[in-house]
C-alpha cells in the first residue's frame, strides 16, 4: 500500500509540473536555446518510460514484442533512407523529427499497457488535472495583466497565449484540461473543480484560435445538458445554477475577446506565409480554402509533388521532415499528412497501426455508456481532428502529454465505471 502510494503521488507531481515545464521551454525558446528545458526533461521521460515498456513487456506481454518493437523500427529506417537519399541533410532536424515521433509512440504504448491495469486512481487524474488548470490558468491571466505574454499570431489577428509559446498547443491542451475538468465536476464539486474549469472556459475565446474555441464549444454543448442533468438528479440545484452562470458568462463576453475578431478574418496570417510559394501568390486575397487552413493546402500539393518524384525507397520508408523543401524548411502541420510523407507507406503504416488498436479497444469497452465517457470520447475525438486538420498534437511532446492523462483517464473510466478512488 505505501509502494502505491508513494507512486500516485510521484505520477501526481508529474502531472502538475507540466506546465512548469512548458512556460520554462518558451523562455529558453525565447532566448534563442537550441536545446529547450522542455525538450531535455521530456527526452529523459521518453527514455525512462521506454525502459519501464520493455521491462513490462518481457515479464508480462511478451507476445506483443514484435508489434512493439516494429513501429520504433519505423523510425530508425527512416532515419537510415534520409541520411542516404535527402539532397540537402538536416541532421538535427531530422533528429529532432525522429524524438518527436518516438515521443508520441511512448504515450500511445503507454496508454495501450494501462488498458487492464489499475495502475493510477480517478481520484489522482482529475485532482492532477484540476491543480494543472489552475497552474495553467492563473498564470496566462498573469501574464496579460503583467504585459509579458506573447502574442498568439505574429500578423494582425488579435489573441494571447500567456507564457506559453506556441497558441496552437496551447488551444488542445486547453481543450484536454476543459475536458477533464468537466468529468471533474460530476464527481466532486468543490472550489478546485469550480476554478479550474472556469478558468480553462475562460481562456477559450482568449488564445483568438480557432481550435481552441470550436473545441471549447463543442466541448461545452456536449457537457452542458447532461451535467446540468446529472447535477440535478443528485439534488445539487445549486450547483446546476452556477455552472449555468458560468456558460452564460462565457456566451456573453464572447463580442468583448480576440476570437470575436479572428473569426471575421479566416487565415489573416495566410496572407504572409503564402509570400514563401510564389506559385499561388495570387489566391491570398480572396478567403479560399488556402486562408481557412493557413496554407496549409499549399504545403501540401507542394510536398505531394516531392513525394509523387521521389525513388521507391523513400516512398516506403519516407522523405524525412518537411520533404525537400529548400526554401521553407516547415511541416504541412497536418500531422496525419506529415506523417504518411515523412515515413512513407509503411513506416506511416507501422506508425498508426498502435493507435488505431487503442481507439479501436477504447471504442470497445465504452459501453456501458455514461455521461464521463461521453465527455472524454468527445475531447479526445476533438484532438484527433484538430490533429488531421491544423496539427500540432502528435508530433508536439506537450500537447501529446496532456492527451495520454485524457486517455488514460478514459481507460480508467473503462474499467470501474462510476468509482472514484481517494488515494
Amino acid at each position: 500500500m505505501e509502494i502505491i502510494e508513494k507512486r500516485e503521488k510521484w505520477i501526481f507531481l508529474l502531472i502538475i509540473i507540466q506546465p512548469l515545464i512548458d512556460i520554462a521551454t518558451s523562455i529558453s525558446s525565447y532566448h534563442g536555446m537550441t536545446v529547450t528545458i522542455g525538450s531535455l526533461f521530456r527526452a529523459i521521460l521518453m527514455a525512462g518510460l521506454f525502459i519501464w515498456m520493455i521491462r513490462f513487456i518481457y515479464l508480462y506481454k511478451q507476445e506483443q514484442v514484435w508489434a512493439f518493437f516494429a513501429s520504433y523500427f519505423a523510425i530508425i529506417l527512416m532515419l537510415a533512407i534520409t541520411m542516404l537519399y535527402k539532397p540537402q541533410l538536416n541532421l538535427f532536424q531530422e533528429i529532432n523529427f525522429a524524438i518527436k515521433t518516438g515521443y508520441y509512440l511512448v504515450m500511445i504504448h503507454v496508454s495501450i499497457l494501462l488498458l487492464k491495469q489499475r495502475i493510477l486512481s480517478k481520484a489522482t487524474i482529475y485532482r492532477a488535472a484540476a491543480v494543472t488548470s489552475l497552474i495553467v490558468g492563473v498564470s496566462y491571466w498573469l501574464a496579460i495583466a503583467t504585459g509579458t505574454g506573447i502574442d498568439s499570431y505574429r500578423y494582425g489577428s488579435a489573441g494571447f497565449s500567456g507564457w506559453f509559446f506556441a497558441a496552437n498547443e496551447l488551444s488542445v491542451i486547453v481543450i484536454v484540461l476543459l475536458g477533464l475538468s468537466l468529468v471533474h465536476l460530476t464527481y466532486k464539486r468543490t472550489y478546485l473543480s469550480w476554478f479550474s474549469l472556469a478558468f480553462m472556459i475562460s481562456m477559450v475565446p482568449m488564445i483568438g484560435t480557432k481550435t481552441a474555441f470550436v473545441g471549447g464549444v463543442a466541448l461545452l454543448l456536449t457537457g452542458v445538458r447532461y451535467i446540468l442533468l446529472f447535477i440535478r438528479h443528485v439534488g445539487r440545484e445549486k450547483s446546476a445554477i452556477l455552472f449555468l452562470a458560468i456558460v452564460i458568462l462565457f456566451i456573453c463576453l464572447i463580442p468583448k475577446t480576440p476570437i470575436f475578431s479572428a473569426t471575421g478574418q479566416l487565415g489573416h496570417g495566410a496572407d504572409h506565409k503564402t509570400e514563401q510559394i510564389e506559385s499561388v501568390s495570387d489566391q491570398t486575397e480572396t478567403k479560399s480554402p488556402t486562408n481557412i487552413l493557413s496554407s496549409r493546402d499549399m504545403y501540401l500539393q507542394q510536398t505531394k509533388t516531392e513525394f509523387a518524384d521521389a525513388t521507391v525507397a523513400r516512398k516506403l520508408f519516407g522523405l524525412g521532415f518537411a520533404g525537400d523543401n529548400q526554401d521553407v524548411e516547415k511541416l504541412i502541420e497536418m500531422d496525419f499528412f506529415d506523417l504518411f510523407f515523412g515515413y512513407g507507406i509503411i513506416g506511416s503504416f507501422l506508425l498508426v497501426m498502435p493507435l488505431i488498436f487503442l481507439v479501436s479497444k477504447l471504442c470497445k469497452n465504452m459501453f456501458p455508456f455514461t455521461i464521463r465517457k461521453l465527455i472524454l470520447a468527445c475531447t479526445l475525438g476533438l484532438c484527433l481532428g484538430i490533429a488531421a486538420l491544423a496539427g500540432h498534437v502528435l508530433f508536439a511532446p506537450s500537447v501529446m502529454t496532456y492527451v495520454t492523462i485524457g486517455m488514460i483517464a478514459l481507460v480508467r473510466e473503462n474499467i470501474e465505471v462510476g468509482k472514484y478512488d481517494v488515494p
